[in-house]
């Protein structure tokens, strides 16, 4: 339900910002905004597909299935900004968020057809917010935990989804094309 719902987002920020851009209604807040909704459902997307992913493959090839996950991710990161900077020069910004927005739904109807098996590793099955606050209570007497835990969230809420500004970066102040 948590991947289900993060992609549900996702997708629909990517088409509100399709939406504003060939309306020419698009504002630099409105990109501030999707940046912040992207990397807050980020942060529940990521511990929610690890646990997905050990589910489906279990433990003895949990090693494997994150390896490939990463390469997948990796890959997919730079093919993505190789296919939208070709899209850009070709087509203009539209056609590559068009082409985002495609994406985003290919990946919903892919992501609802997977079937997750029940781990049978939970004895019990609590709410959301007991397990979370269980977890916060033992993260904060671990200081190691709590530290990683701030700099996780410091990067996925605040550095990667501005990620999405480099080519504009590289546009206005570097005199770089598509």
């Amino acid at each position: 339900k948590v991947l289900v719902s993060a992609q549900v987002i996702n997708t629909f920020t990517a088409l509100a910002i399709l939406l504003l851009i060939v309306g020419d209604l698009i504002q630099p807040w409105h990109v501030y905004i999707a940046a912040f909704v992207s990397g807050t459902t980020r942060t529940l997307d990521q511990p929610s597909r690890r646990v997905a992913i050990l589910d489906i493959v279990g433990a003895r090839r949990l090693i494997n299935a994150m390896s490939l996950e990463a390469i997948g991710r990796t890959v997919g990161r730079m093919g993505g900004v190789l296919l939208a900077g070709g899209l850009i020069s070709l087509s203009g910004i539209g056609a590559a968020y068009g082409c985002g927005l495609a994406i985003h739904l290919l990946a919903l109807w892919l992501l609802i057809r997977v079937t997750i098996p029940r781990s049978g590793g939970i004895p019990r099955a609590e709410s959301v917010w007991s397990s979370l606050s269980e977890a916060i209570r033992y993260v904060q007497r671990r200081p190691m935990l709590l530290g990683l835990l701030y700099a996780l969230l410091v990067m996925n809420m605040l550095v990667l989804p501005y990620q999405q500004f480099i080519p504009a970066i590289g546009r206005m102040h570097l005199g770089a094309g598509a």
